[in-house]
């Protein structure tokens, strides 16, 4: 009866351990993919926000220090479809921004496993009516700025009736300005601890 018992509870222990060695596994697996994701991305300068194993915040922007060195239009305006492959890769995303990239409807099919998501930001993208289909599962999504992009009137009635709890910005004088606001000033700080350090990596012999 003790052997039995001991047996058991070996067996116990040692699922206990194969299961928490399967989790480890399969989190370090996520993690390279999502720096795999993020390293192919390093020419769009995003700023990227960790949480744990996870990236939890993206934004595809140029680099606002006052350098000349690098136009808008070499950067955001060819981020593509294409790329959004690598957005596929961090499903953990809760803030997403795109905005004035040349990503289209068929780019945002690549958004389907992001249940997460709570802030995407596609003003001044290619979206049409016929893309906001591929939104309509991210039932966390709660703020979605479409400004300047080609929805129309029955697109938001659309949004209005799959996603109830999303405030979608849409006129010219509906936008997120504080989120952008405080995201750019993150950005800009960001920017300046890169240059400071490039700077000081500069000054070593």
């Amino acid at each position: 009866m003790k052997l039995r018992y001991t047996l058991s509870t070996l067996l116990i222990v040692a699922l206990i351990v194969a299961l928490a060695s399967w989790l480890v596994g399969d989190q370090i697996k996520s993690y390279r993919q999502q720096r795999e994701a993020i390293d192919e991305l390093s020419a769009f300068m995003p700023m990227v926000v960790w949480k744990g194993w996870n990236v939890v915040e993206l934004r595809i922007s140029h680099r606002d220090d006052g350098s000349e060195e690098i136009e808008p239009d070499e950067v955001i305006y060819h981020f593509t479809n294409k790329h959004m492959r690598h957005v596929a890769s961090l499903p953990k995303l809760e803030f997403l921004a795109i905005p004035g990239t040349h990503v289209n409807d068929a780019g945002l099919r690549r958004l389907r496993n992001h249940y997460h998501l709570q802030t995407l930001l596609l003003h001044d993208c290619r979206i049409t009516d016929e893309g906001l289909k591929h939104l309509a599962h991210l039932k966390q999504l709660r703020k979605l700025a479409l400004n300047r992009t080609w929805v129309t009137e029955n697109g938001l009635a659309f949004l209005a009736q799959e996603l109830p709890e999303t405030h979608v910005y849409y006129g010219d004088a509906d936008y997120l300005e504080d989120e952008i606001f405080e995201r750019s000033q993150r950005e800009n700080e960001y920017w300046r601890n890169v240059m400071g350090q490039q700077q000081g990596n500069g000054d070593q012999p």
